[in-house]
């Protein structure tokens, strides 16, 4: 994820409620434009469709435009979740929560009825997004890959299909946060930054397609910084400890 998809472990890190990861990047948690997501049926491309779209792509941009200002708050958020003193949700987390698990209750459904809709797919898969904000552990990751497969399983059925590629992306670069390794990470990151970028060609006019390509440009150094910070706090912790 906030911009609609991020998380937590061993050789990965934890997961955030506030999805700290996505909320500094600008990518998932973008309420309004999840609940769009999350609850539309495909439109038909007609000219009134594409003046709705217009509207929403400038009702996004003042969110995209606040990523770099949200950057502040990533490591924080982040570490504190890392070492574990985020222990319960907020009543508006807890809302987001339940909000989500609805949506992808009702796109299980609608999938049974209509397995080759490509929007349903996407739906279902930013719903597990989001809910694995949720997690933590293998749990979270378990859910994002699942996410993951949503939306490769909705570009199958229509590989132009933009708002796809833009969650696709969100969940790789949720992925990519999940590992240690830099090298790993930034594989995740790459795959991520493709998908922005094809979902970019799709919609040339999106202010949030183009902040989150923006946006991904930064992951790996974000990542290092996270890593950094987290191992320092880790080796307090343990020569508290010690002493």
């Amino acid at each position: 994820l906030s911009g609609s998809c991020s998380t937590s472990s061993t050789s990965t890190t934890s997961s955030s409620t506030s999805n700290p990861i996505c909320t500094a990047l600008g990518l998932t948690h973008d309420r309004a434009r999840l609940h769009t997501l999350t609850h539309r049926t495909e439109p038909n491309p007609s000219t009134a469709a594409r003046h709705h779209r217009r509207q929403q792509s400038a009702r996004y941009s003042h969110s995209a435009a606040q990523a770099s200002n949200r950057l502040n708050n990533l490591t924080l958020t982040f570490t504190r979740t890392k070492m574990g003193s985020m222990t319960e949700l907020p009543k508006e987390e807890l809302e987001r929560m339940m909000f989500f698990e609805e949506a992808r209750q009702r796109a299980e459904v609608d999938h049974r009825a209509n397995p080759k809709d490509a929007q349903v797919l996407t739906r279902w898969g930013g719903a597990l997004l989001e809910l694995a904000h949720f997690k933590q552990g293998p749990e979270a990751v378990d859910m994002i890959e699942l996410a993951v497969a949503k939306f490769e399983a909705a570009l199958r059925i229509n590989p132009k299909k933009h708002d796809a590629l833009w969650c696709l992306g969100n969940a790789l670069t949720s992925q990519g946060f999940l590992f240690q390794e830099a090298e790993r990470a930034g594989a995740f990151f790459e795959k991520a930054k493709e998908c922005f970028q094809r979902a970019l060609v799709e919609e040339p006019q999106s202010d949030i397609y183009k902040k989150a390509l923006e946006m991904t440009d930064k992951a790996p150094g974000l990542h290092a910084e996270l890593q950094r910070q987290l191992a320092e706090q880790q080796a307090q912790q343990d020569a508290a400890r010690g002493g």
